[in-house]
């Protein structure tokens, strides 16, 4: 097997020489869409349709558009944002279809369905591409990227992982070679093979932190685990916009910062040192990596990004997305700013009784926003019940609000987590419209909502991370109720 990968590897490397290098990055077009035209030759039931896709820029950004194909309208027109050639996805019905989308162009879909089963076509000058994307998910109906997270957050040590990761590493670039004959466009070519070495590396980082931070593993990482780099060019100026390579260099920076204290790891943090970064990528690199950390306030903290950004240099070429990132976080700001009056709700809890926000009037609310296989969201339930017990006797509600989840699994998780907060479902329709009015981007999200029914904070602290101190400054005006 280590014969097979070393020969994997070699022929990998020569194709990448083969490519030649980018001149330039891939540049960002923050204002890009593509267009995806459905039709339904067979309309004998309607088909729920979405199109979904994970950005690269601004960190943990996603966009989803829904739609219905029905026979009165078997044709339908959709436009999804995309800024930057990647992949992303279509649904209809329950077949989830893996595509490449690309600023300005077009995706032509047609659909039959037989039975319960939905058949496809793709078309368009993309088709190429379009076909690459559905042999690799007719071969691997589980993604490598999947398969070998999965093995990285099992409960086996690092070298049975790196055994598995070279396994499933070396079948992709087997696939990628064979596909590679079928005259892909060259730009793509080197796309794709920058995301499978790119994904294969953040994925290795990946499993070293879980197995550290969540098994407990305080061992060291076996000789020669992080060989897996020298294949991998750190400063990659053609790929600075991809998606794996941003998700890369978050944890080989955190890889590269993190000290050696008495002997043991102490962990770094993921905010912006604008300084680290331009000394681990160069300037030009750490610059625009300085940029994507910042980006991640707009999730939950939109009202520090102006600050944030004005703490470091930012050049020229950069500069329309520091104003992008401005822009989008003052809207963010002002769509649930201080004292705007708070949206209502109608949600079941665990008993299926109705319950309304407008029902606590003359309490103190804190939401929480959360959904099944949230890490960050359930490493906080224990502090969420510390507030329960914290303001029991007192005039505050503490609700939690579980999304995107199947309801059965929110109720296993509830009961198995003890979590003591009033635990309310929404289904998708009402998960979609609280995400839309609250602004949720990312999971978990917090609300504080004073007794008159107002926003007193959204994007408000973590009950880790200092909201029982901000809910005490609420509790006079409750309590004058």
């Amino acid at each position: 097997m280590a014969m097979l990968i070393l020969q994997r590897l070699i022929c990998f490397n020569f194709l990448l020489l083969l490519t030649g290098s980018y001149s330039s990055a891939r540049e960002l077009d923050m204002e890009g869409s593509v267009t995806i035209r459905l039709s339904y030759n067979n309309p004998t039931a309607d088909l729920p349709v979405s199109a979904e896709i994970f950005h690269s820029f601004p960190a943990y950004s996603y966009s989803e558009v829904v739609d219905t194909l029905s026979s009165k309208k078997n044709t339908l027109w959709m436009s999804c944002p995309v800024y930057i050639p990647q992949e992303g996805f279509i649904t209809i019905n329950d077949t989830k279809i893996h595509v490449f989308m690309i600023p300005a162009d077009t995706i032509y879909l047609s659909i039959d369905r037989l039975n319960e089963k939905v058949k496809y076509v793709i078309e368009g000058r993309s088709k190429t591409v379009q076909d690459y994307y559905q042999a690799k998910s007719a071969n691997f109906p589980i993604s490598i990227g999947q398969q070998i997270m999965n093995a990285g957050v099992s409960e086996g040590n690092l070298s049975q992982f790196a055994i598995a990761a070279d396994s499933l590493h070396a079948l992709e670039q087997v696939f990628f070679e064979e596909q590679s004959k079928k005259m892909l466009p060259p730009w793509f070519f080197r796309f794709e093979l920058d995301a499978i070495r790119y994904s294969n590396a953040w994925l290795r980082f990946y499993a070293y932190n879980y197995k550290r931070d969540v098994w407990q593993q305080r061992e060291k990482a076996p000789e020669g685990y992080f060989s897996f780099l020298a294949g991998v060019p750190i400063r990659n100026a053609g790929a600075q916009n991809d998606y794996e390579y941003l998700n890369f260099l978050r944890e080989y920076v955190r890889y590269r910062s993190d000290k050696i204290v008495d002997g043991k790891q102490a962990k770094s943090t993921n905010s912006p040192n604008y300084q680290k970064n331009v000394e681990i990528l160069g300037k030009r690199i750490g610059e625009f990596f300085t940029i994507f950390l910042t980006s991640e306030a707009l999730n939950n903290k939109p009202q520090d990004i102006e600050k944030k950004l004005e703490s470091f240099p930012i050049s020229e070429v950069n500069s329309h997305l520091a104003i992008y990132l401005k822009e989008r976080a003052s809207q963010r700001v002002n769509l649930l700013s201080t004292g705007k009056s708070s949206p209502n709700f109608f949600l079941v809890n665990s008993e299926d009784s109705l319950i309304s926000l407008e029902q606590f009037k003359g309490k103190v609310v804190y939401l929480s926003f959360w959904f099944v296989g949230c890490k960050g969201c359930i490493k906080e339930f224990p502090f969420e019940n510390e507030l329960v017990e914290n303001f029991k006797d007192k005039r505050v509600q503490i609700i939690s609000i579980c999304t995107r989840s199947p309801k059965g699994r929110w109720l296993e998780m509830i009961k198995g987590n003890g979590l003591k907060t009033l635990n309310l479902y929404a289904n998708s329709a009402w998960g979609r419209k609280l995400e839309e009015k609250f602004g949720v981007n990312v999971y978990p999200h917090y609300v504080l909502i004073d007794p008159d029914g107002n926003i007193a904070e959204n994007f408000t602290s973590r009950p880790s991370s200092g909201a029982a101190a901000k809910i005490n400054k609420l509790l006079p005006a409750a309590n004058a109720y």
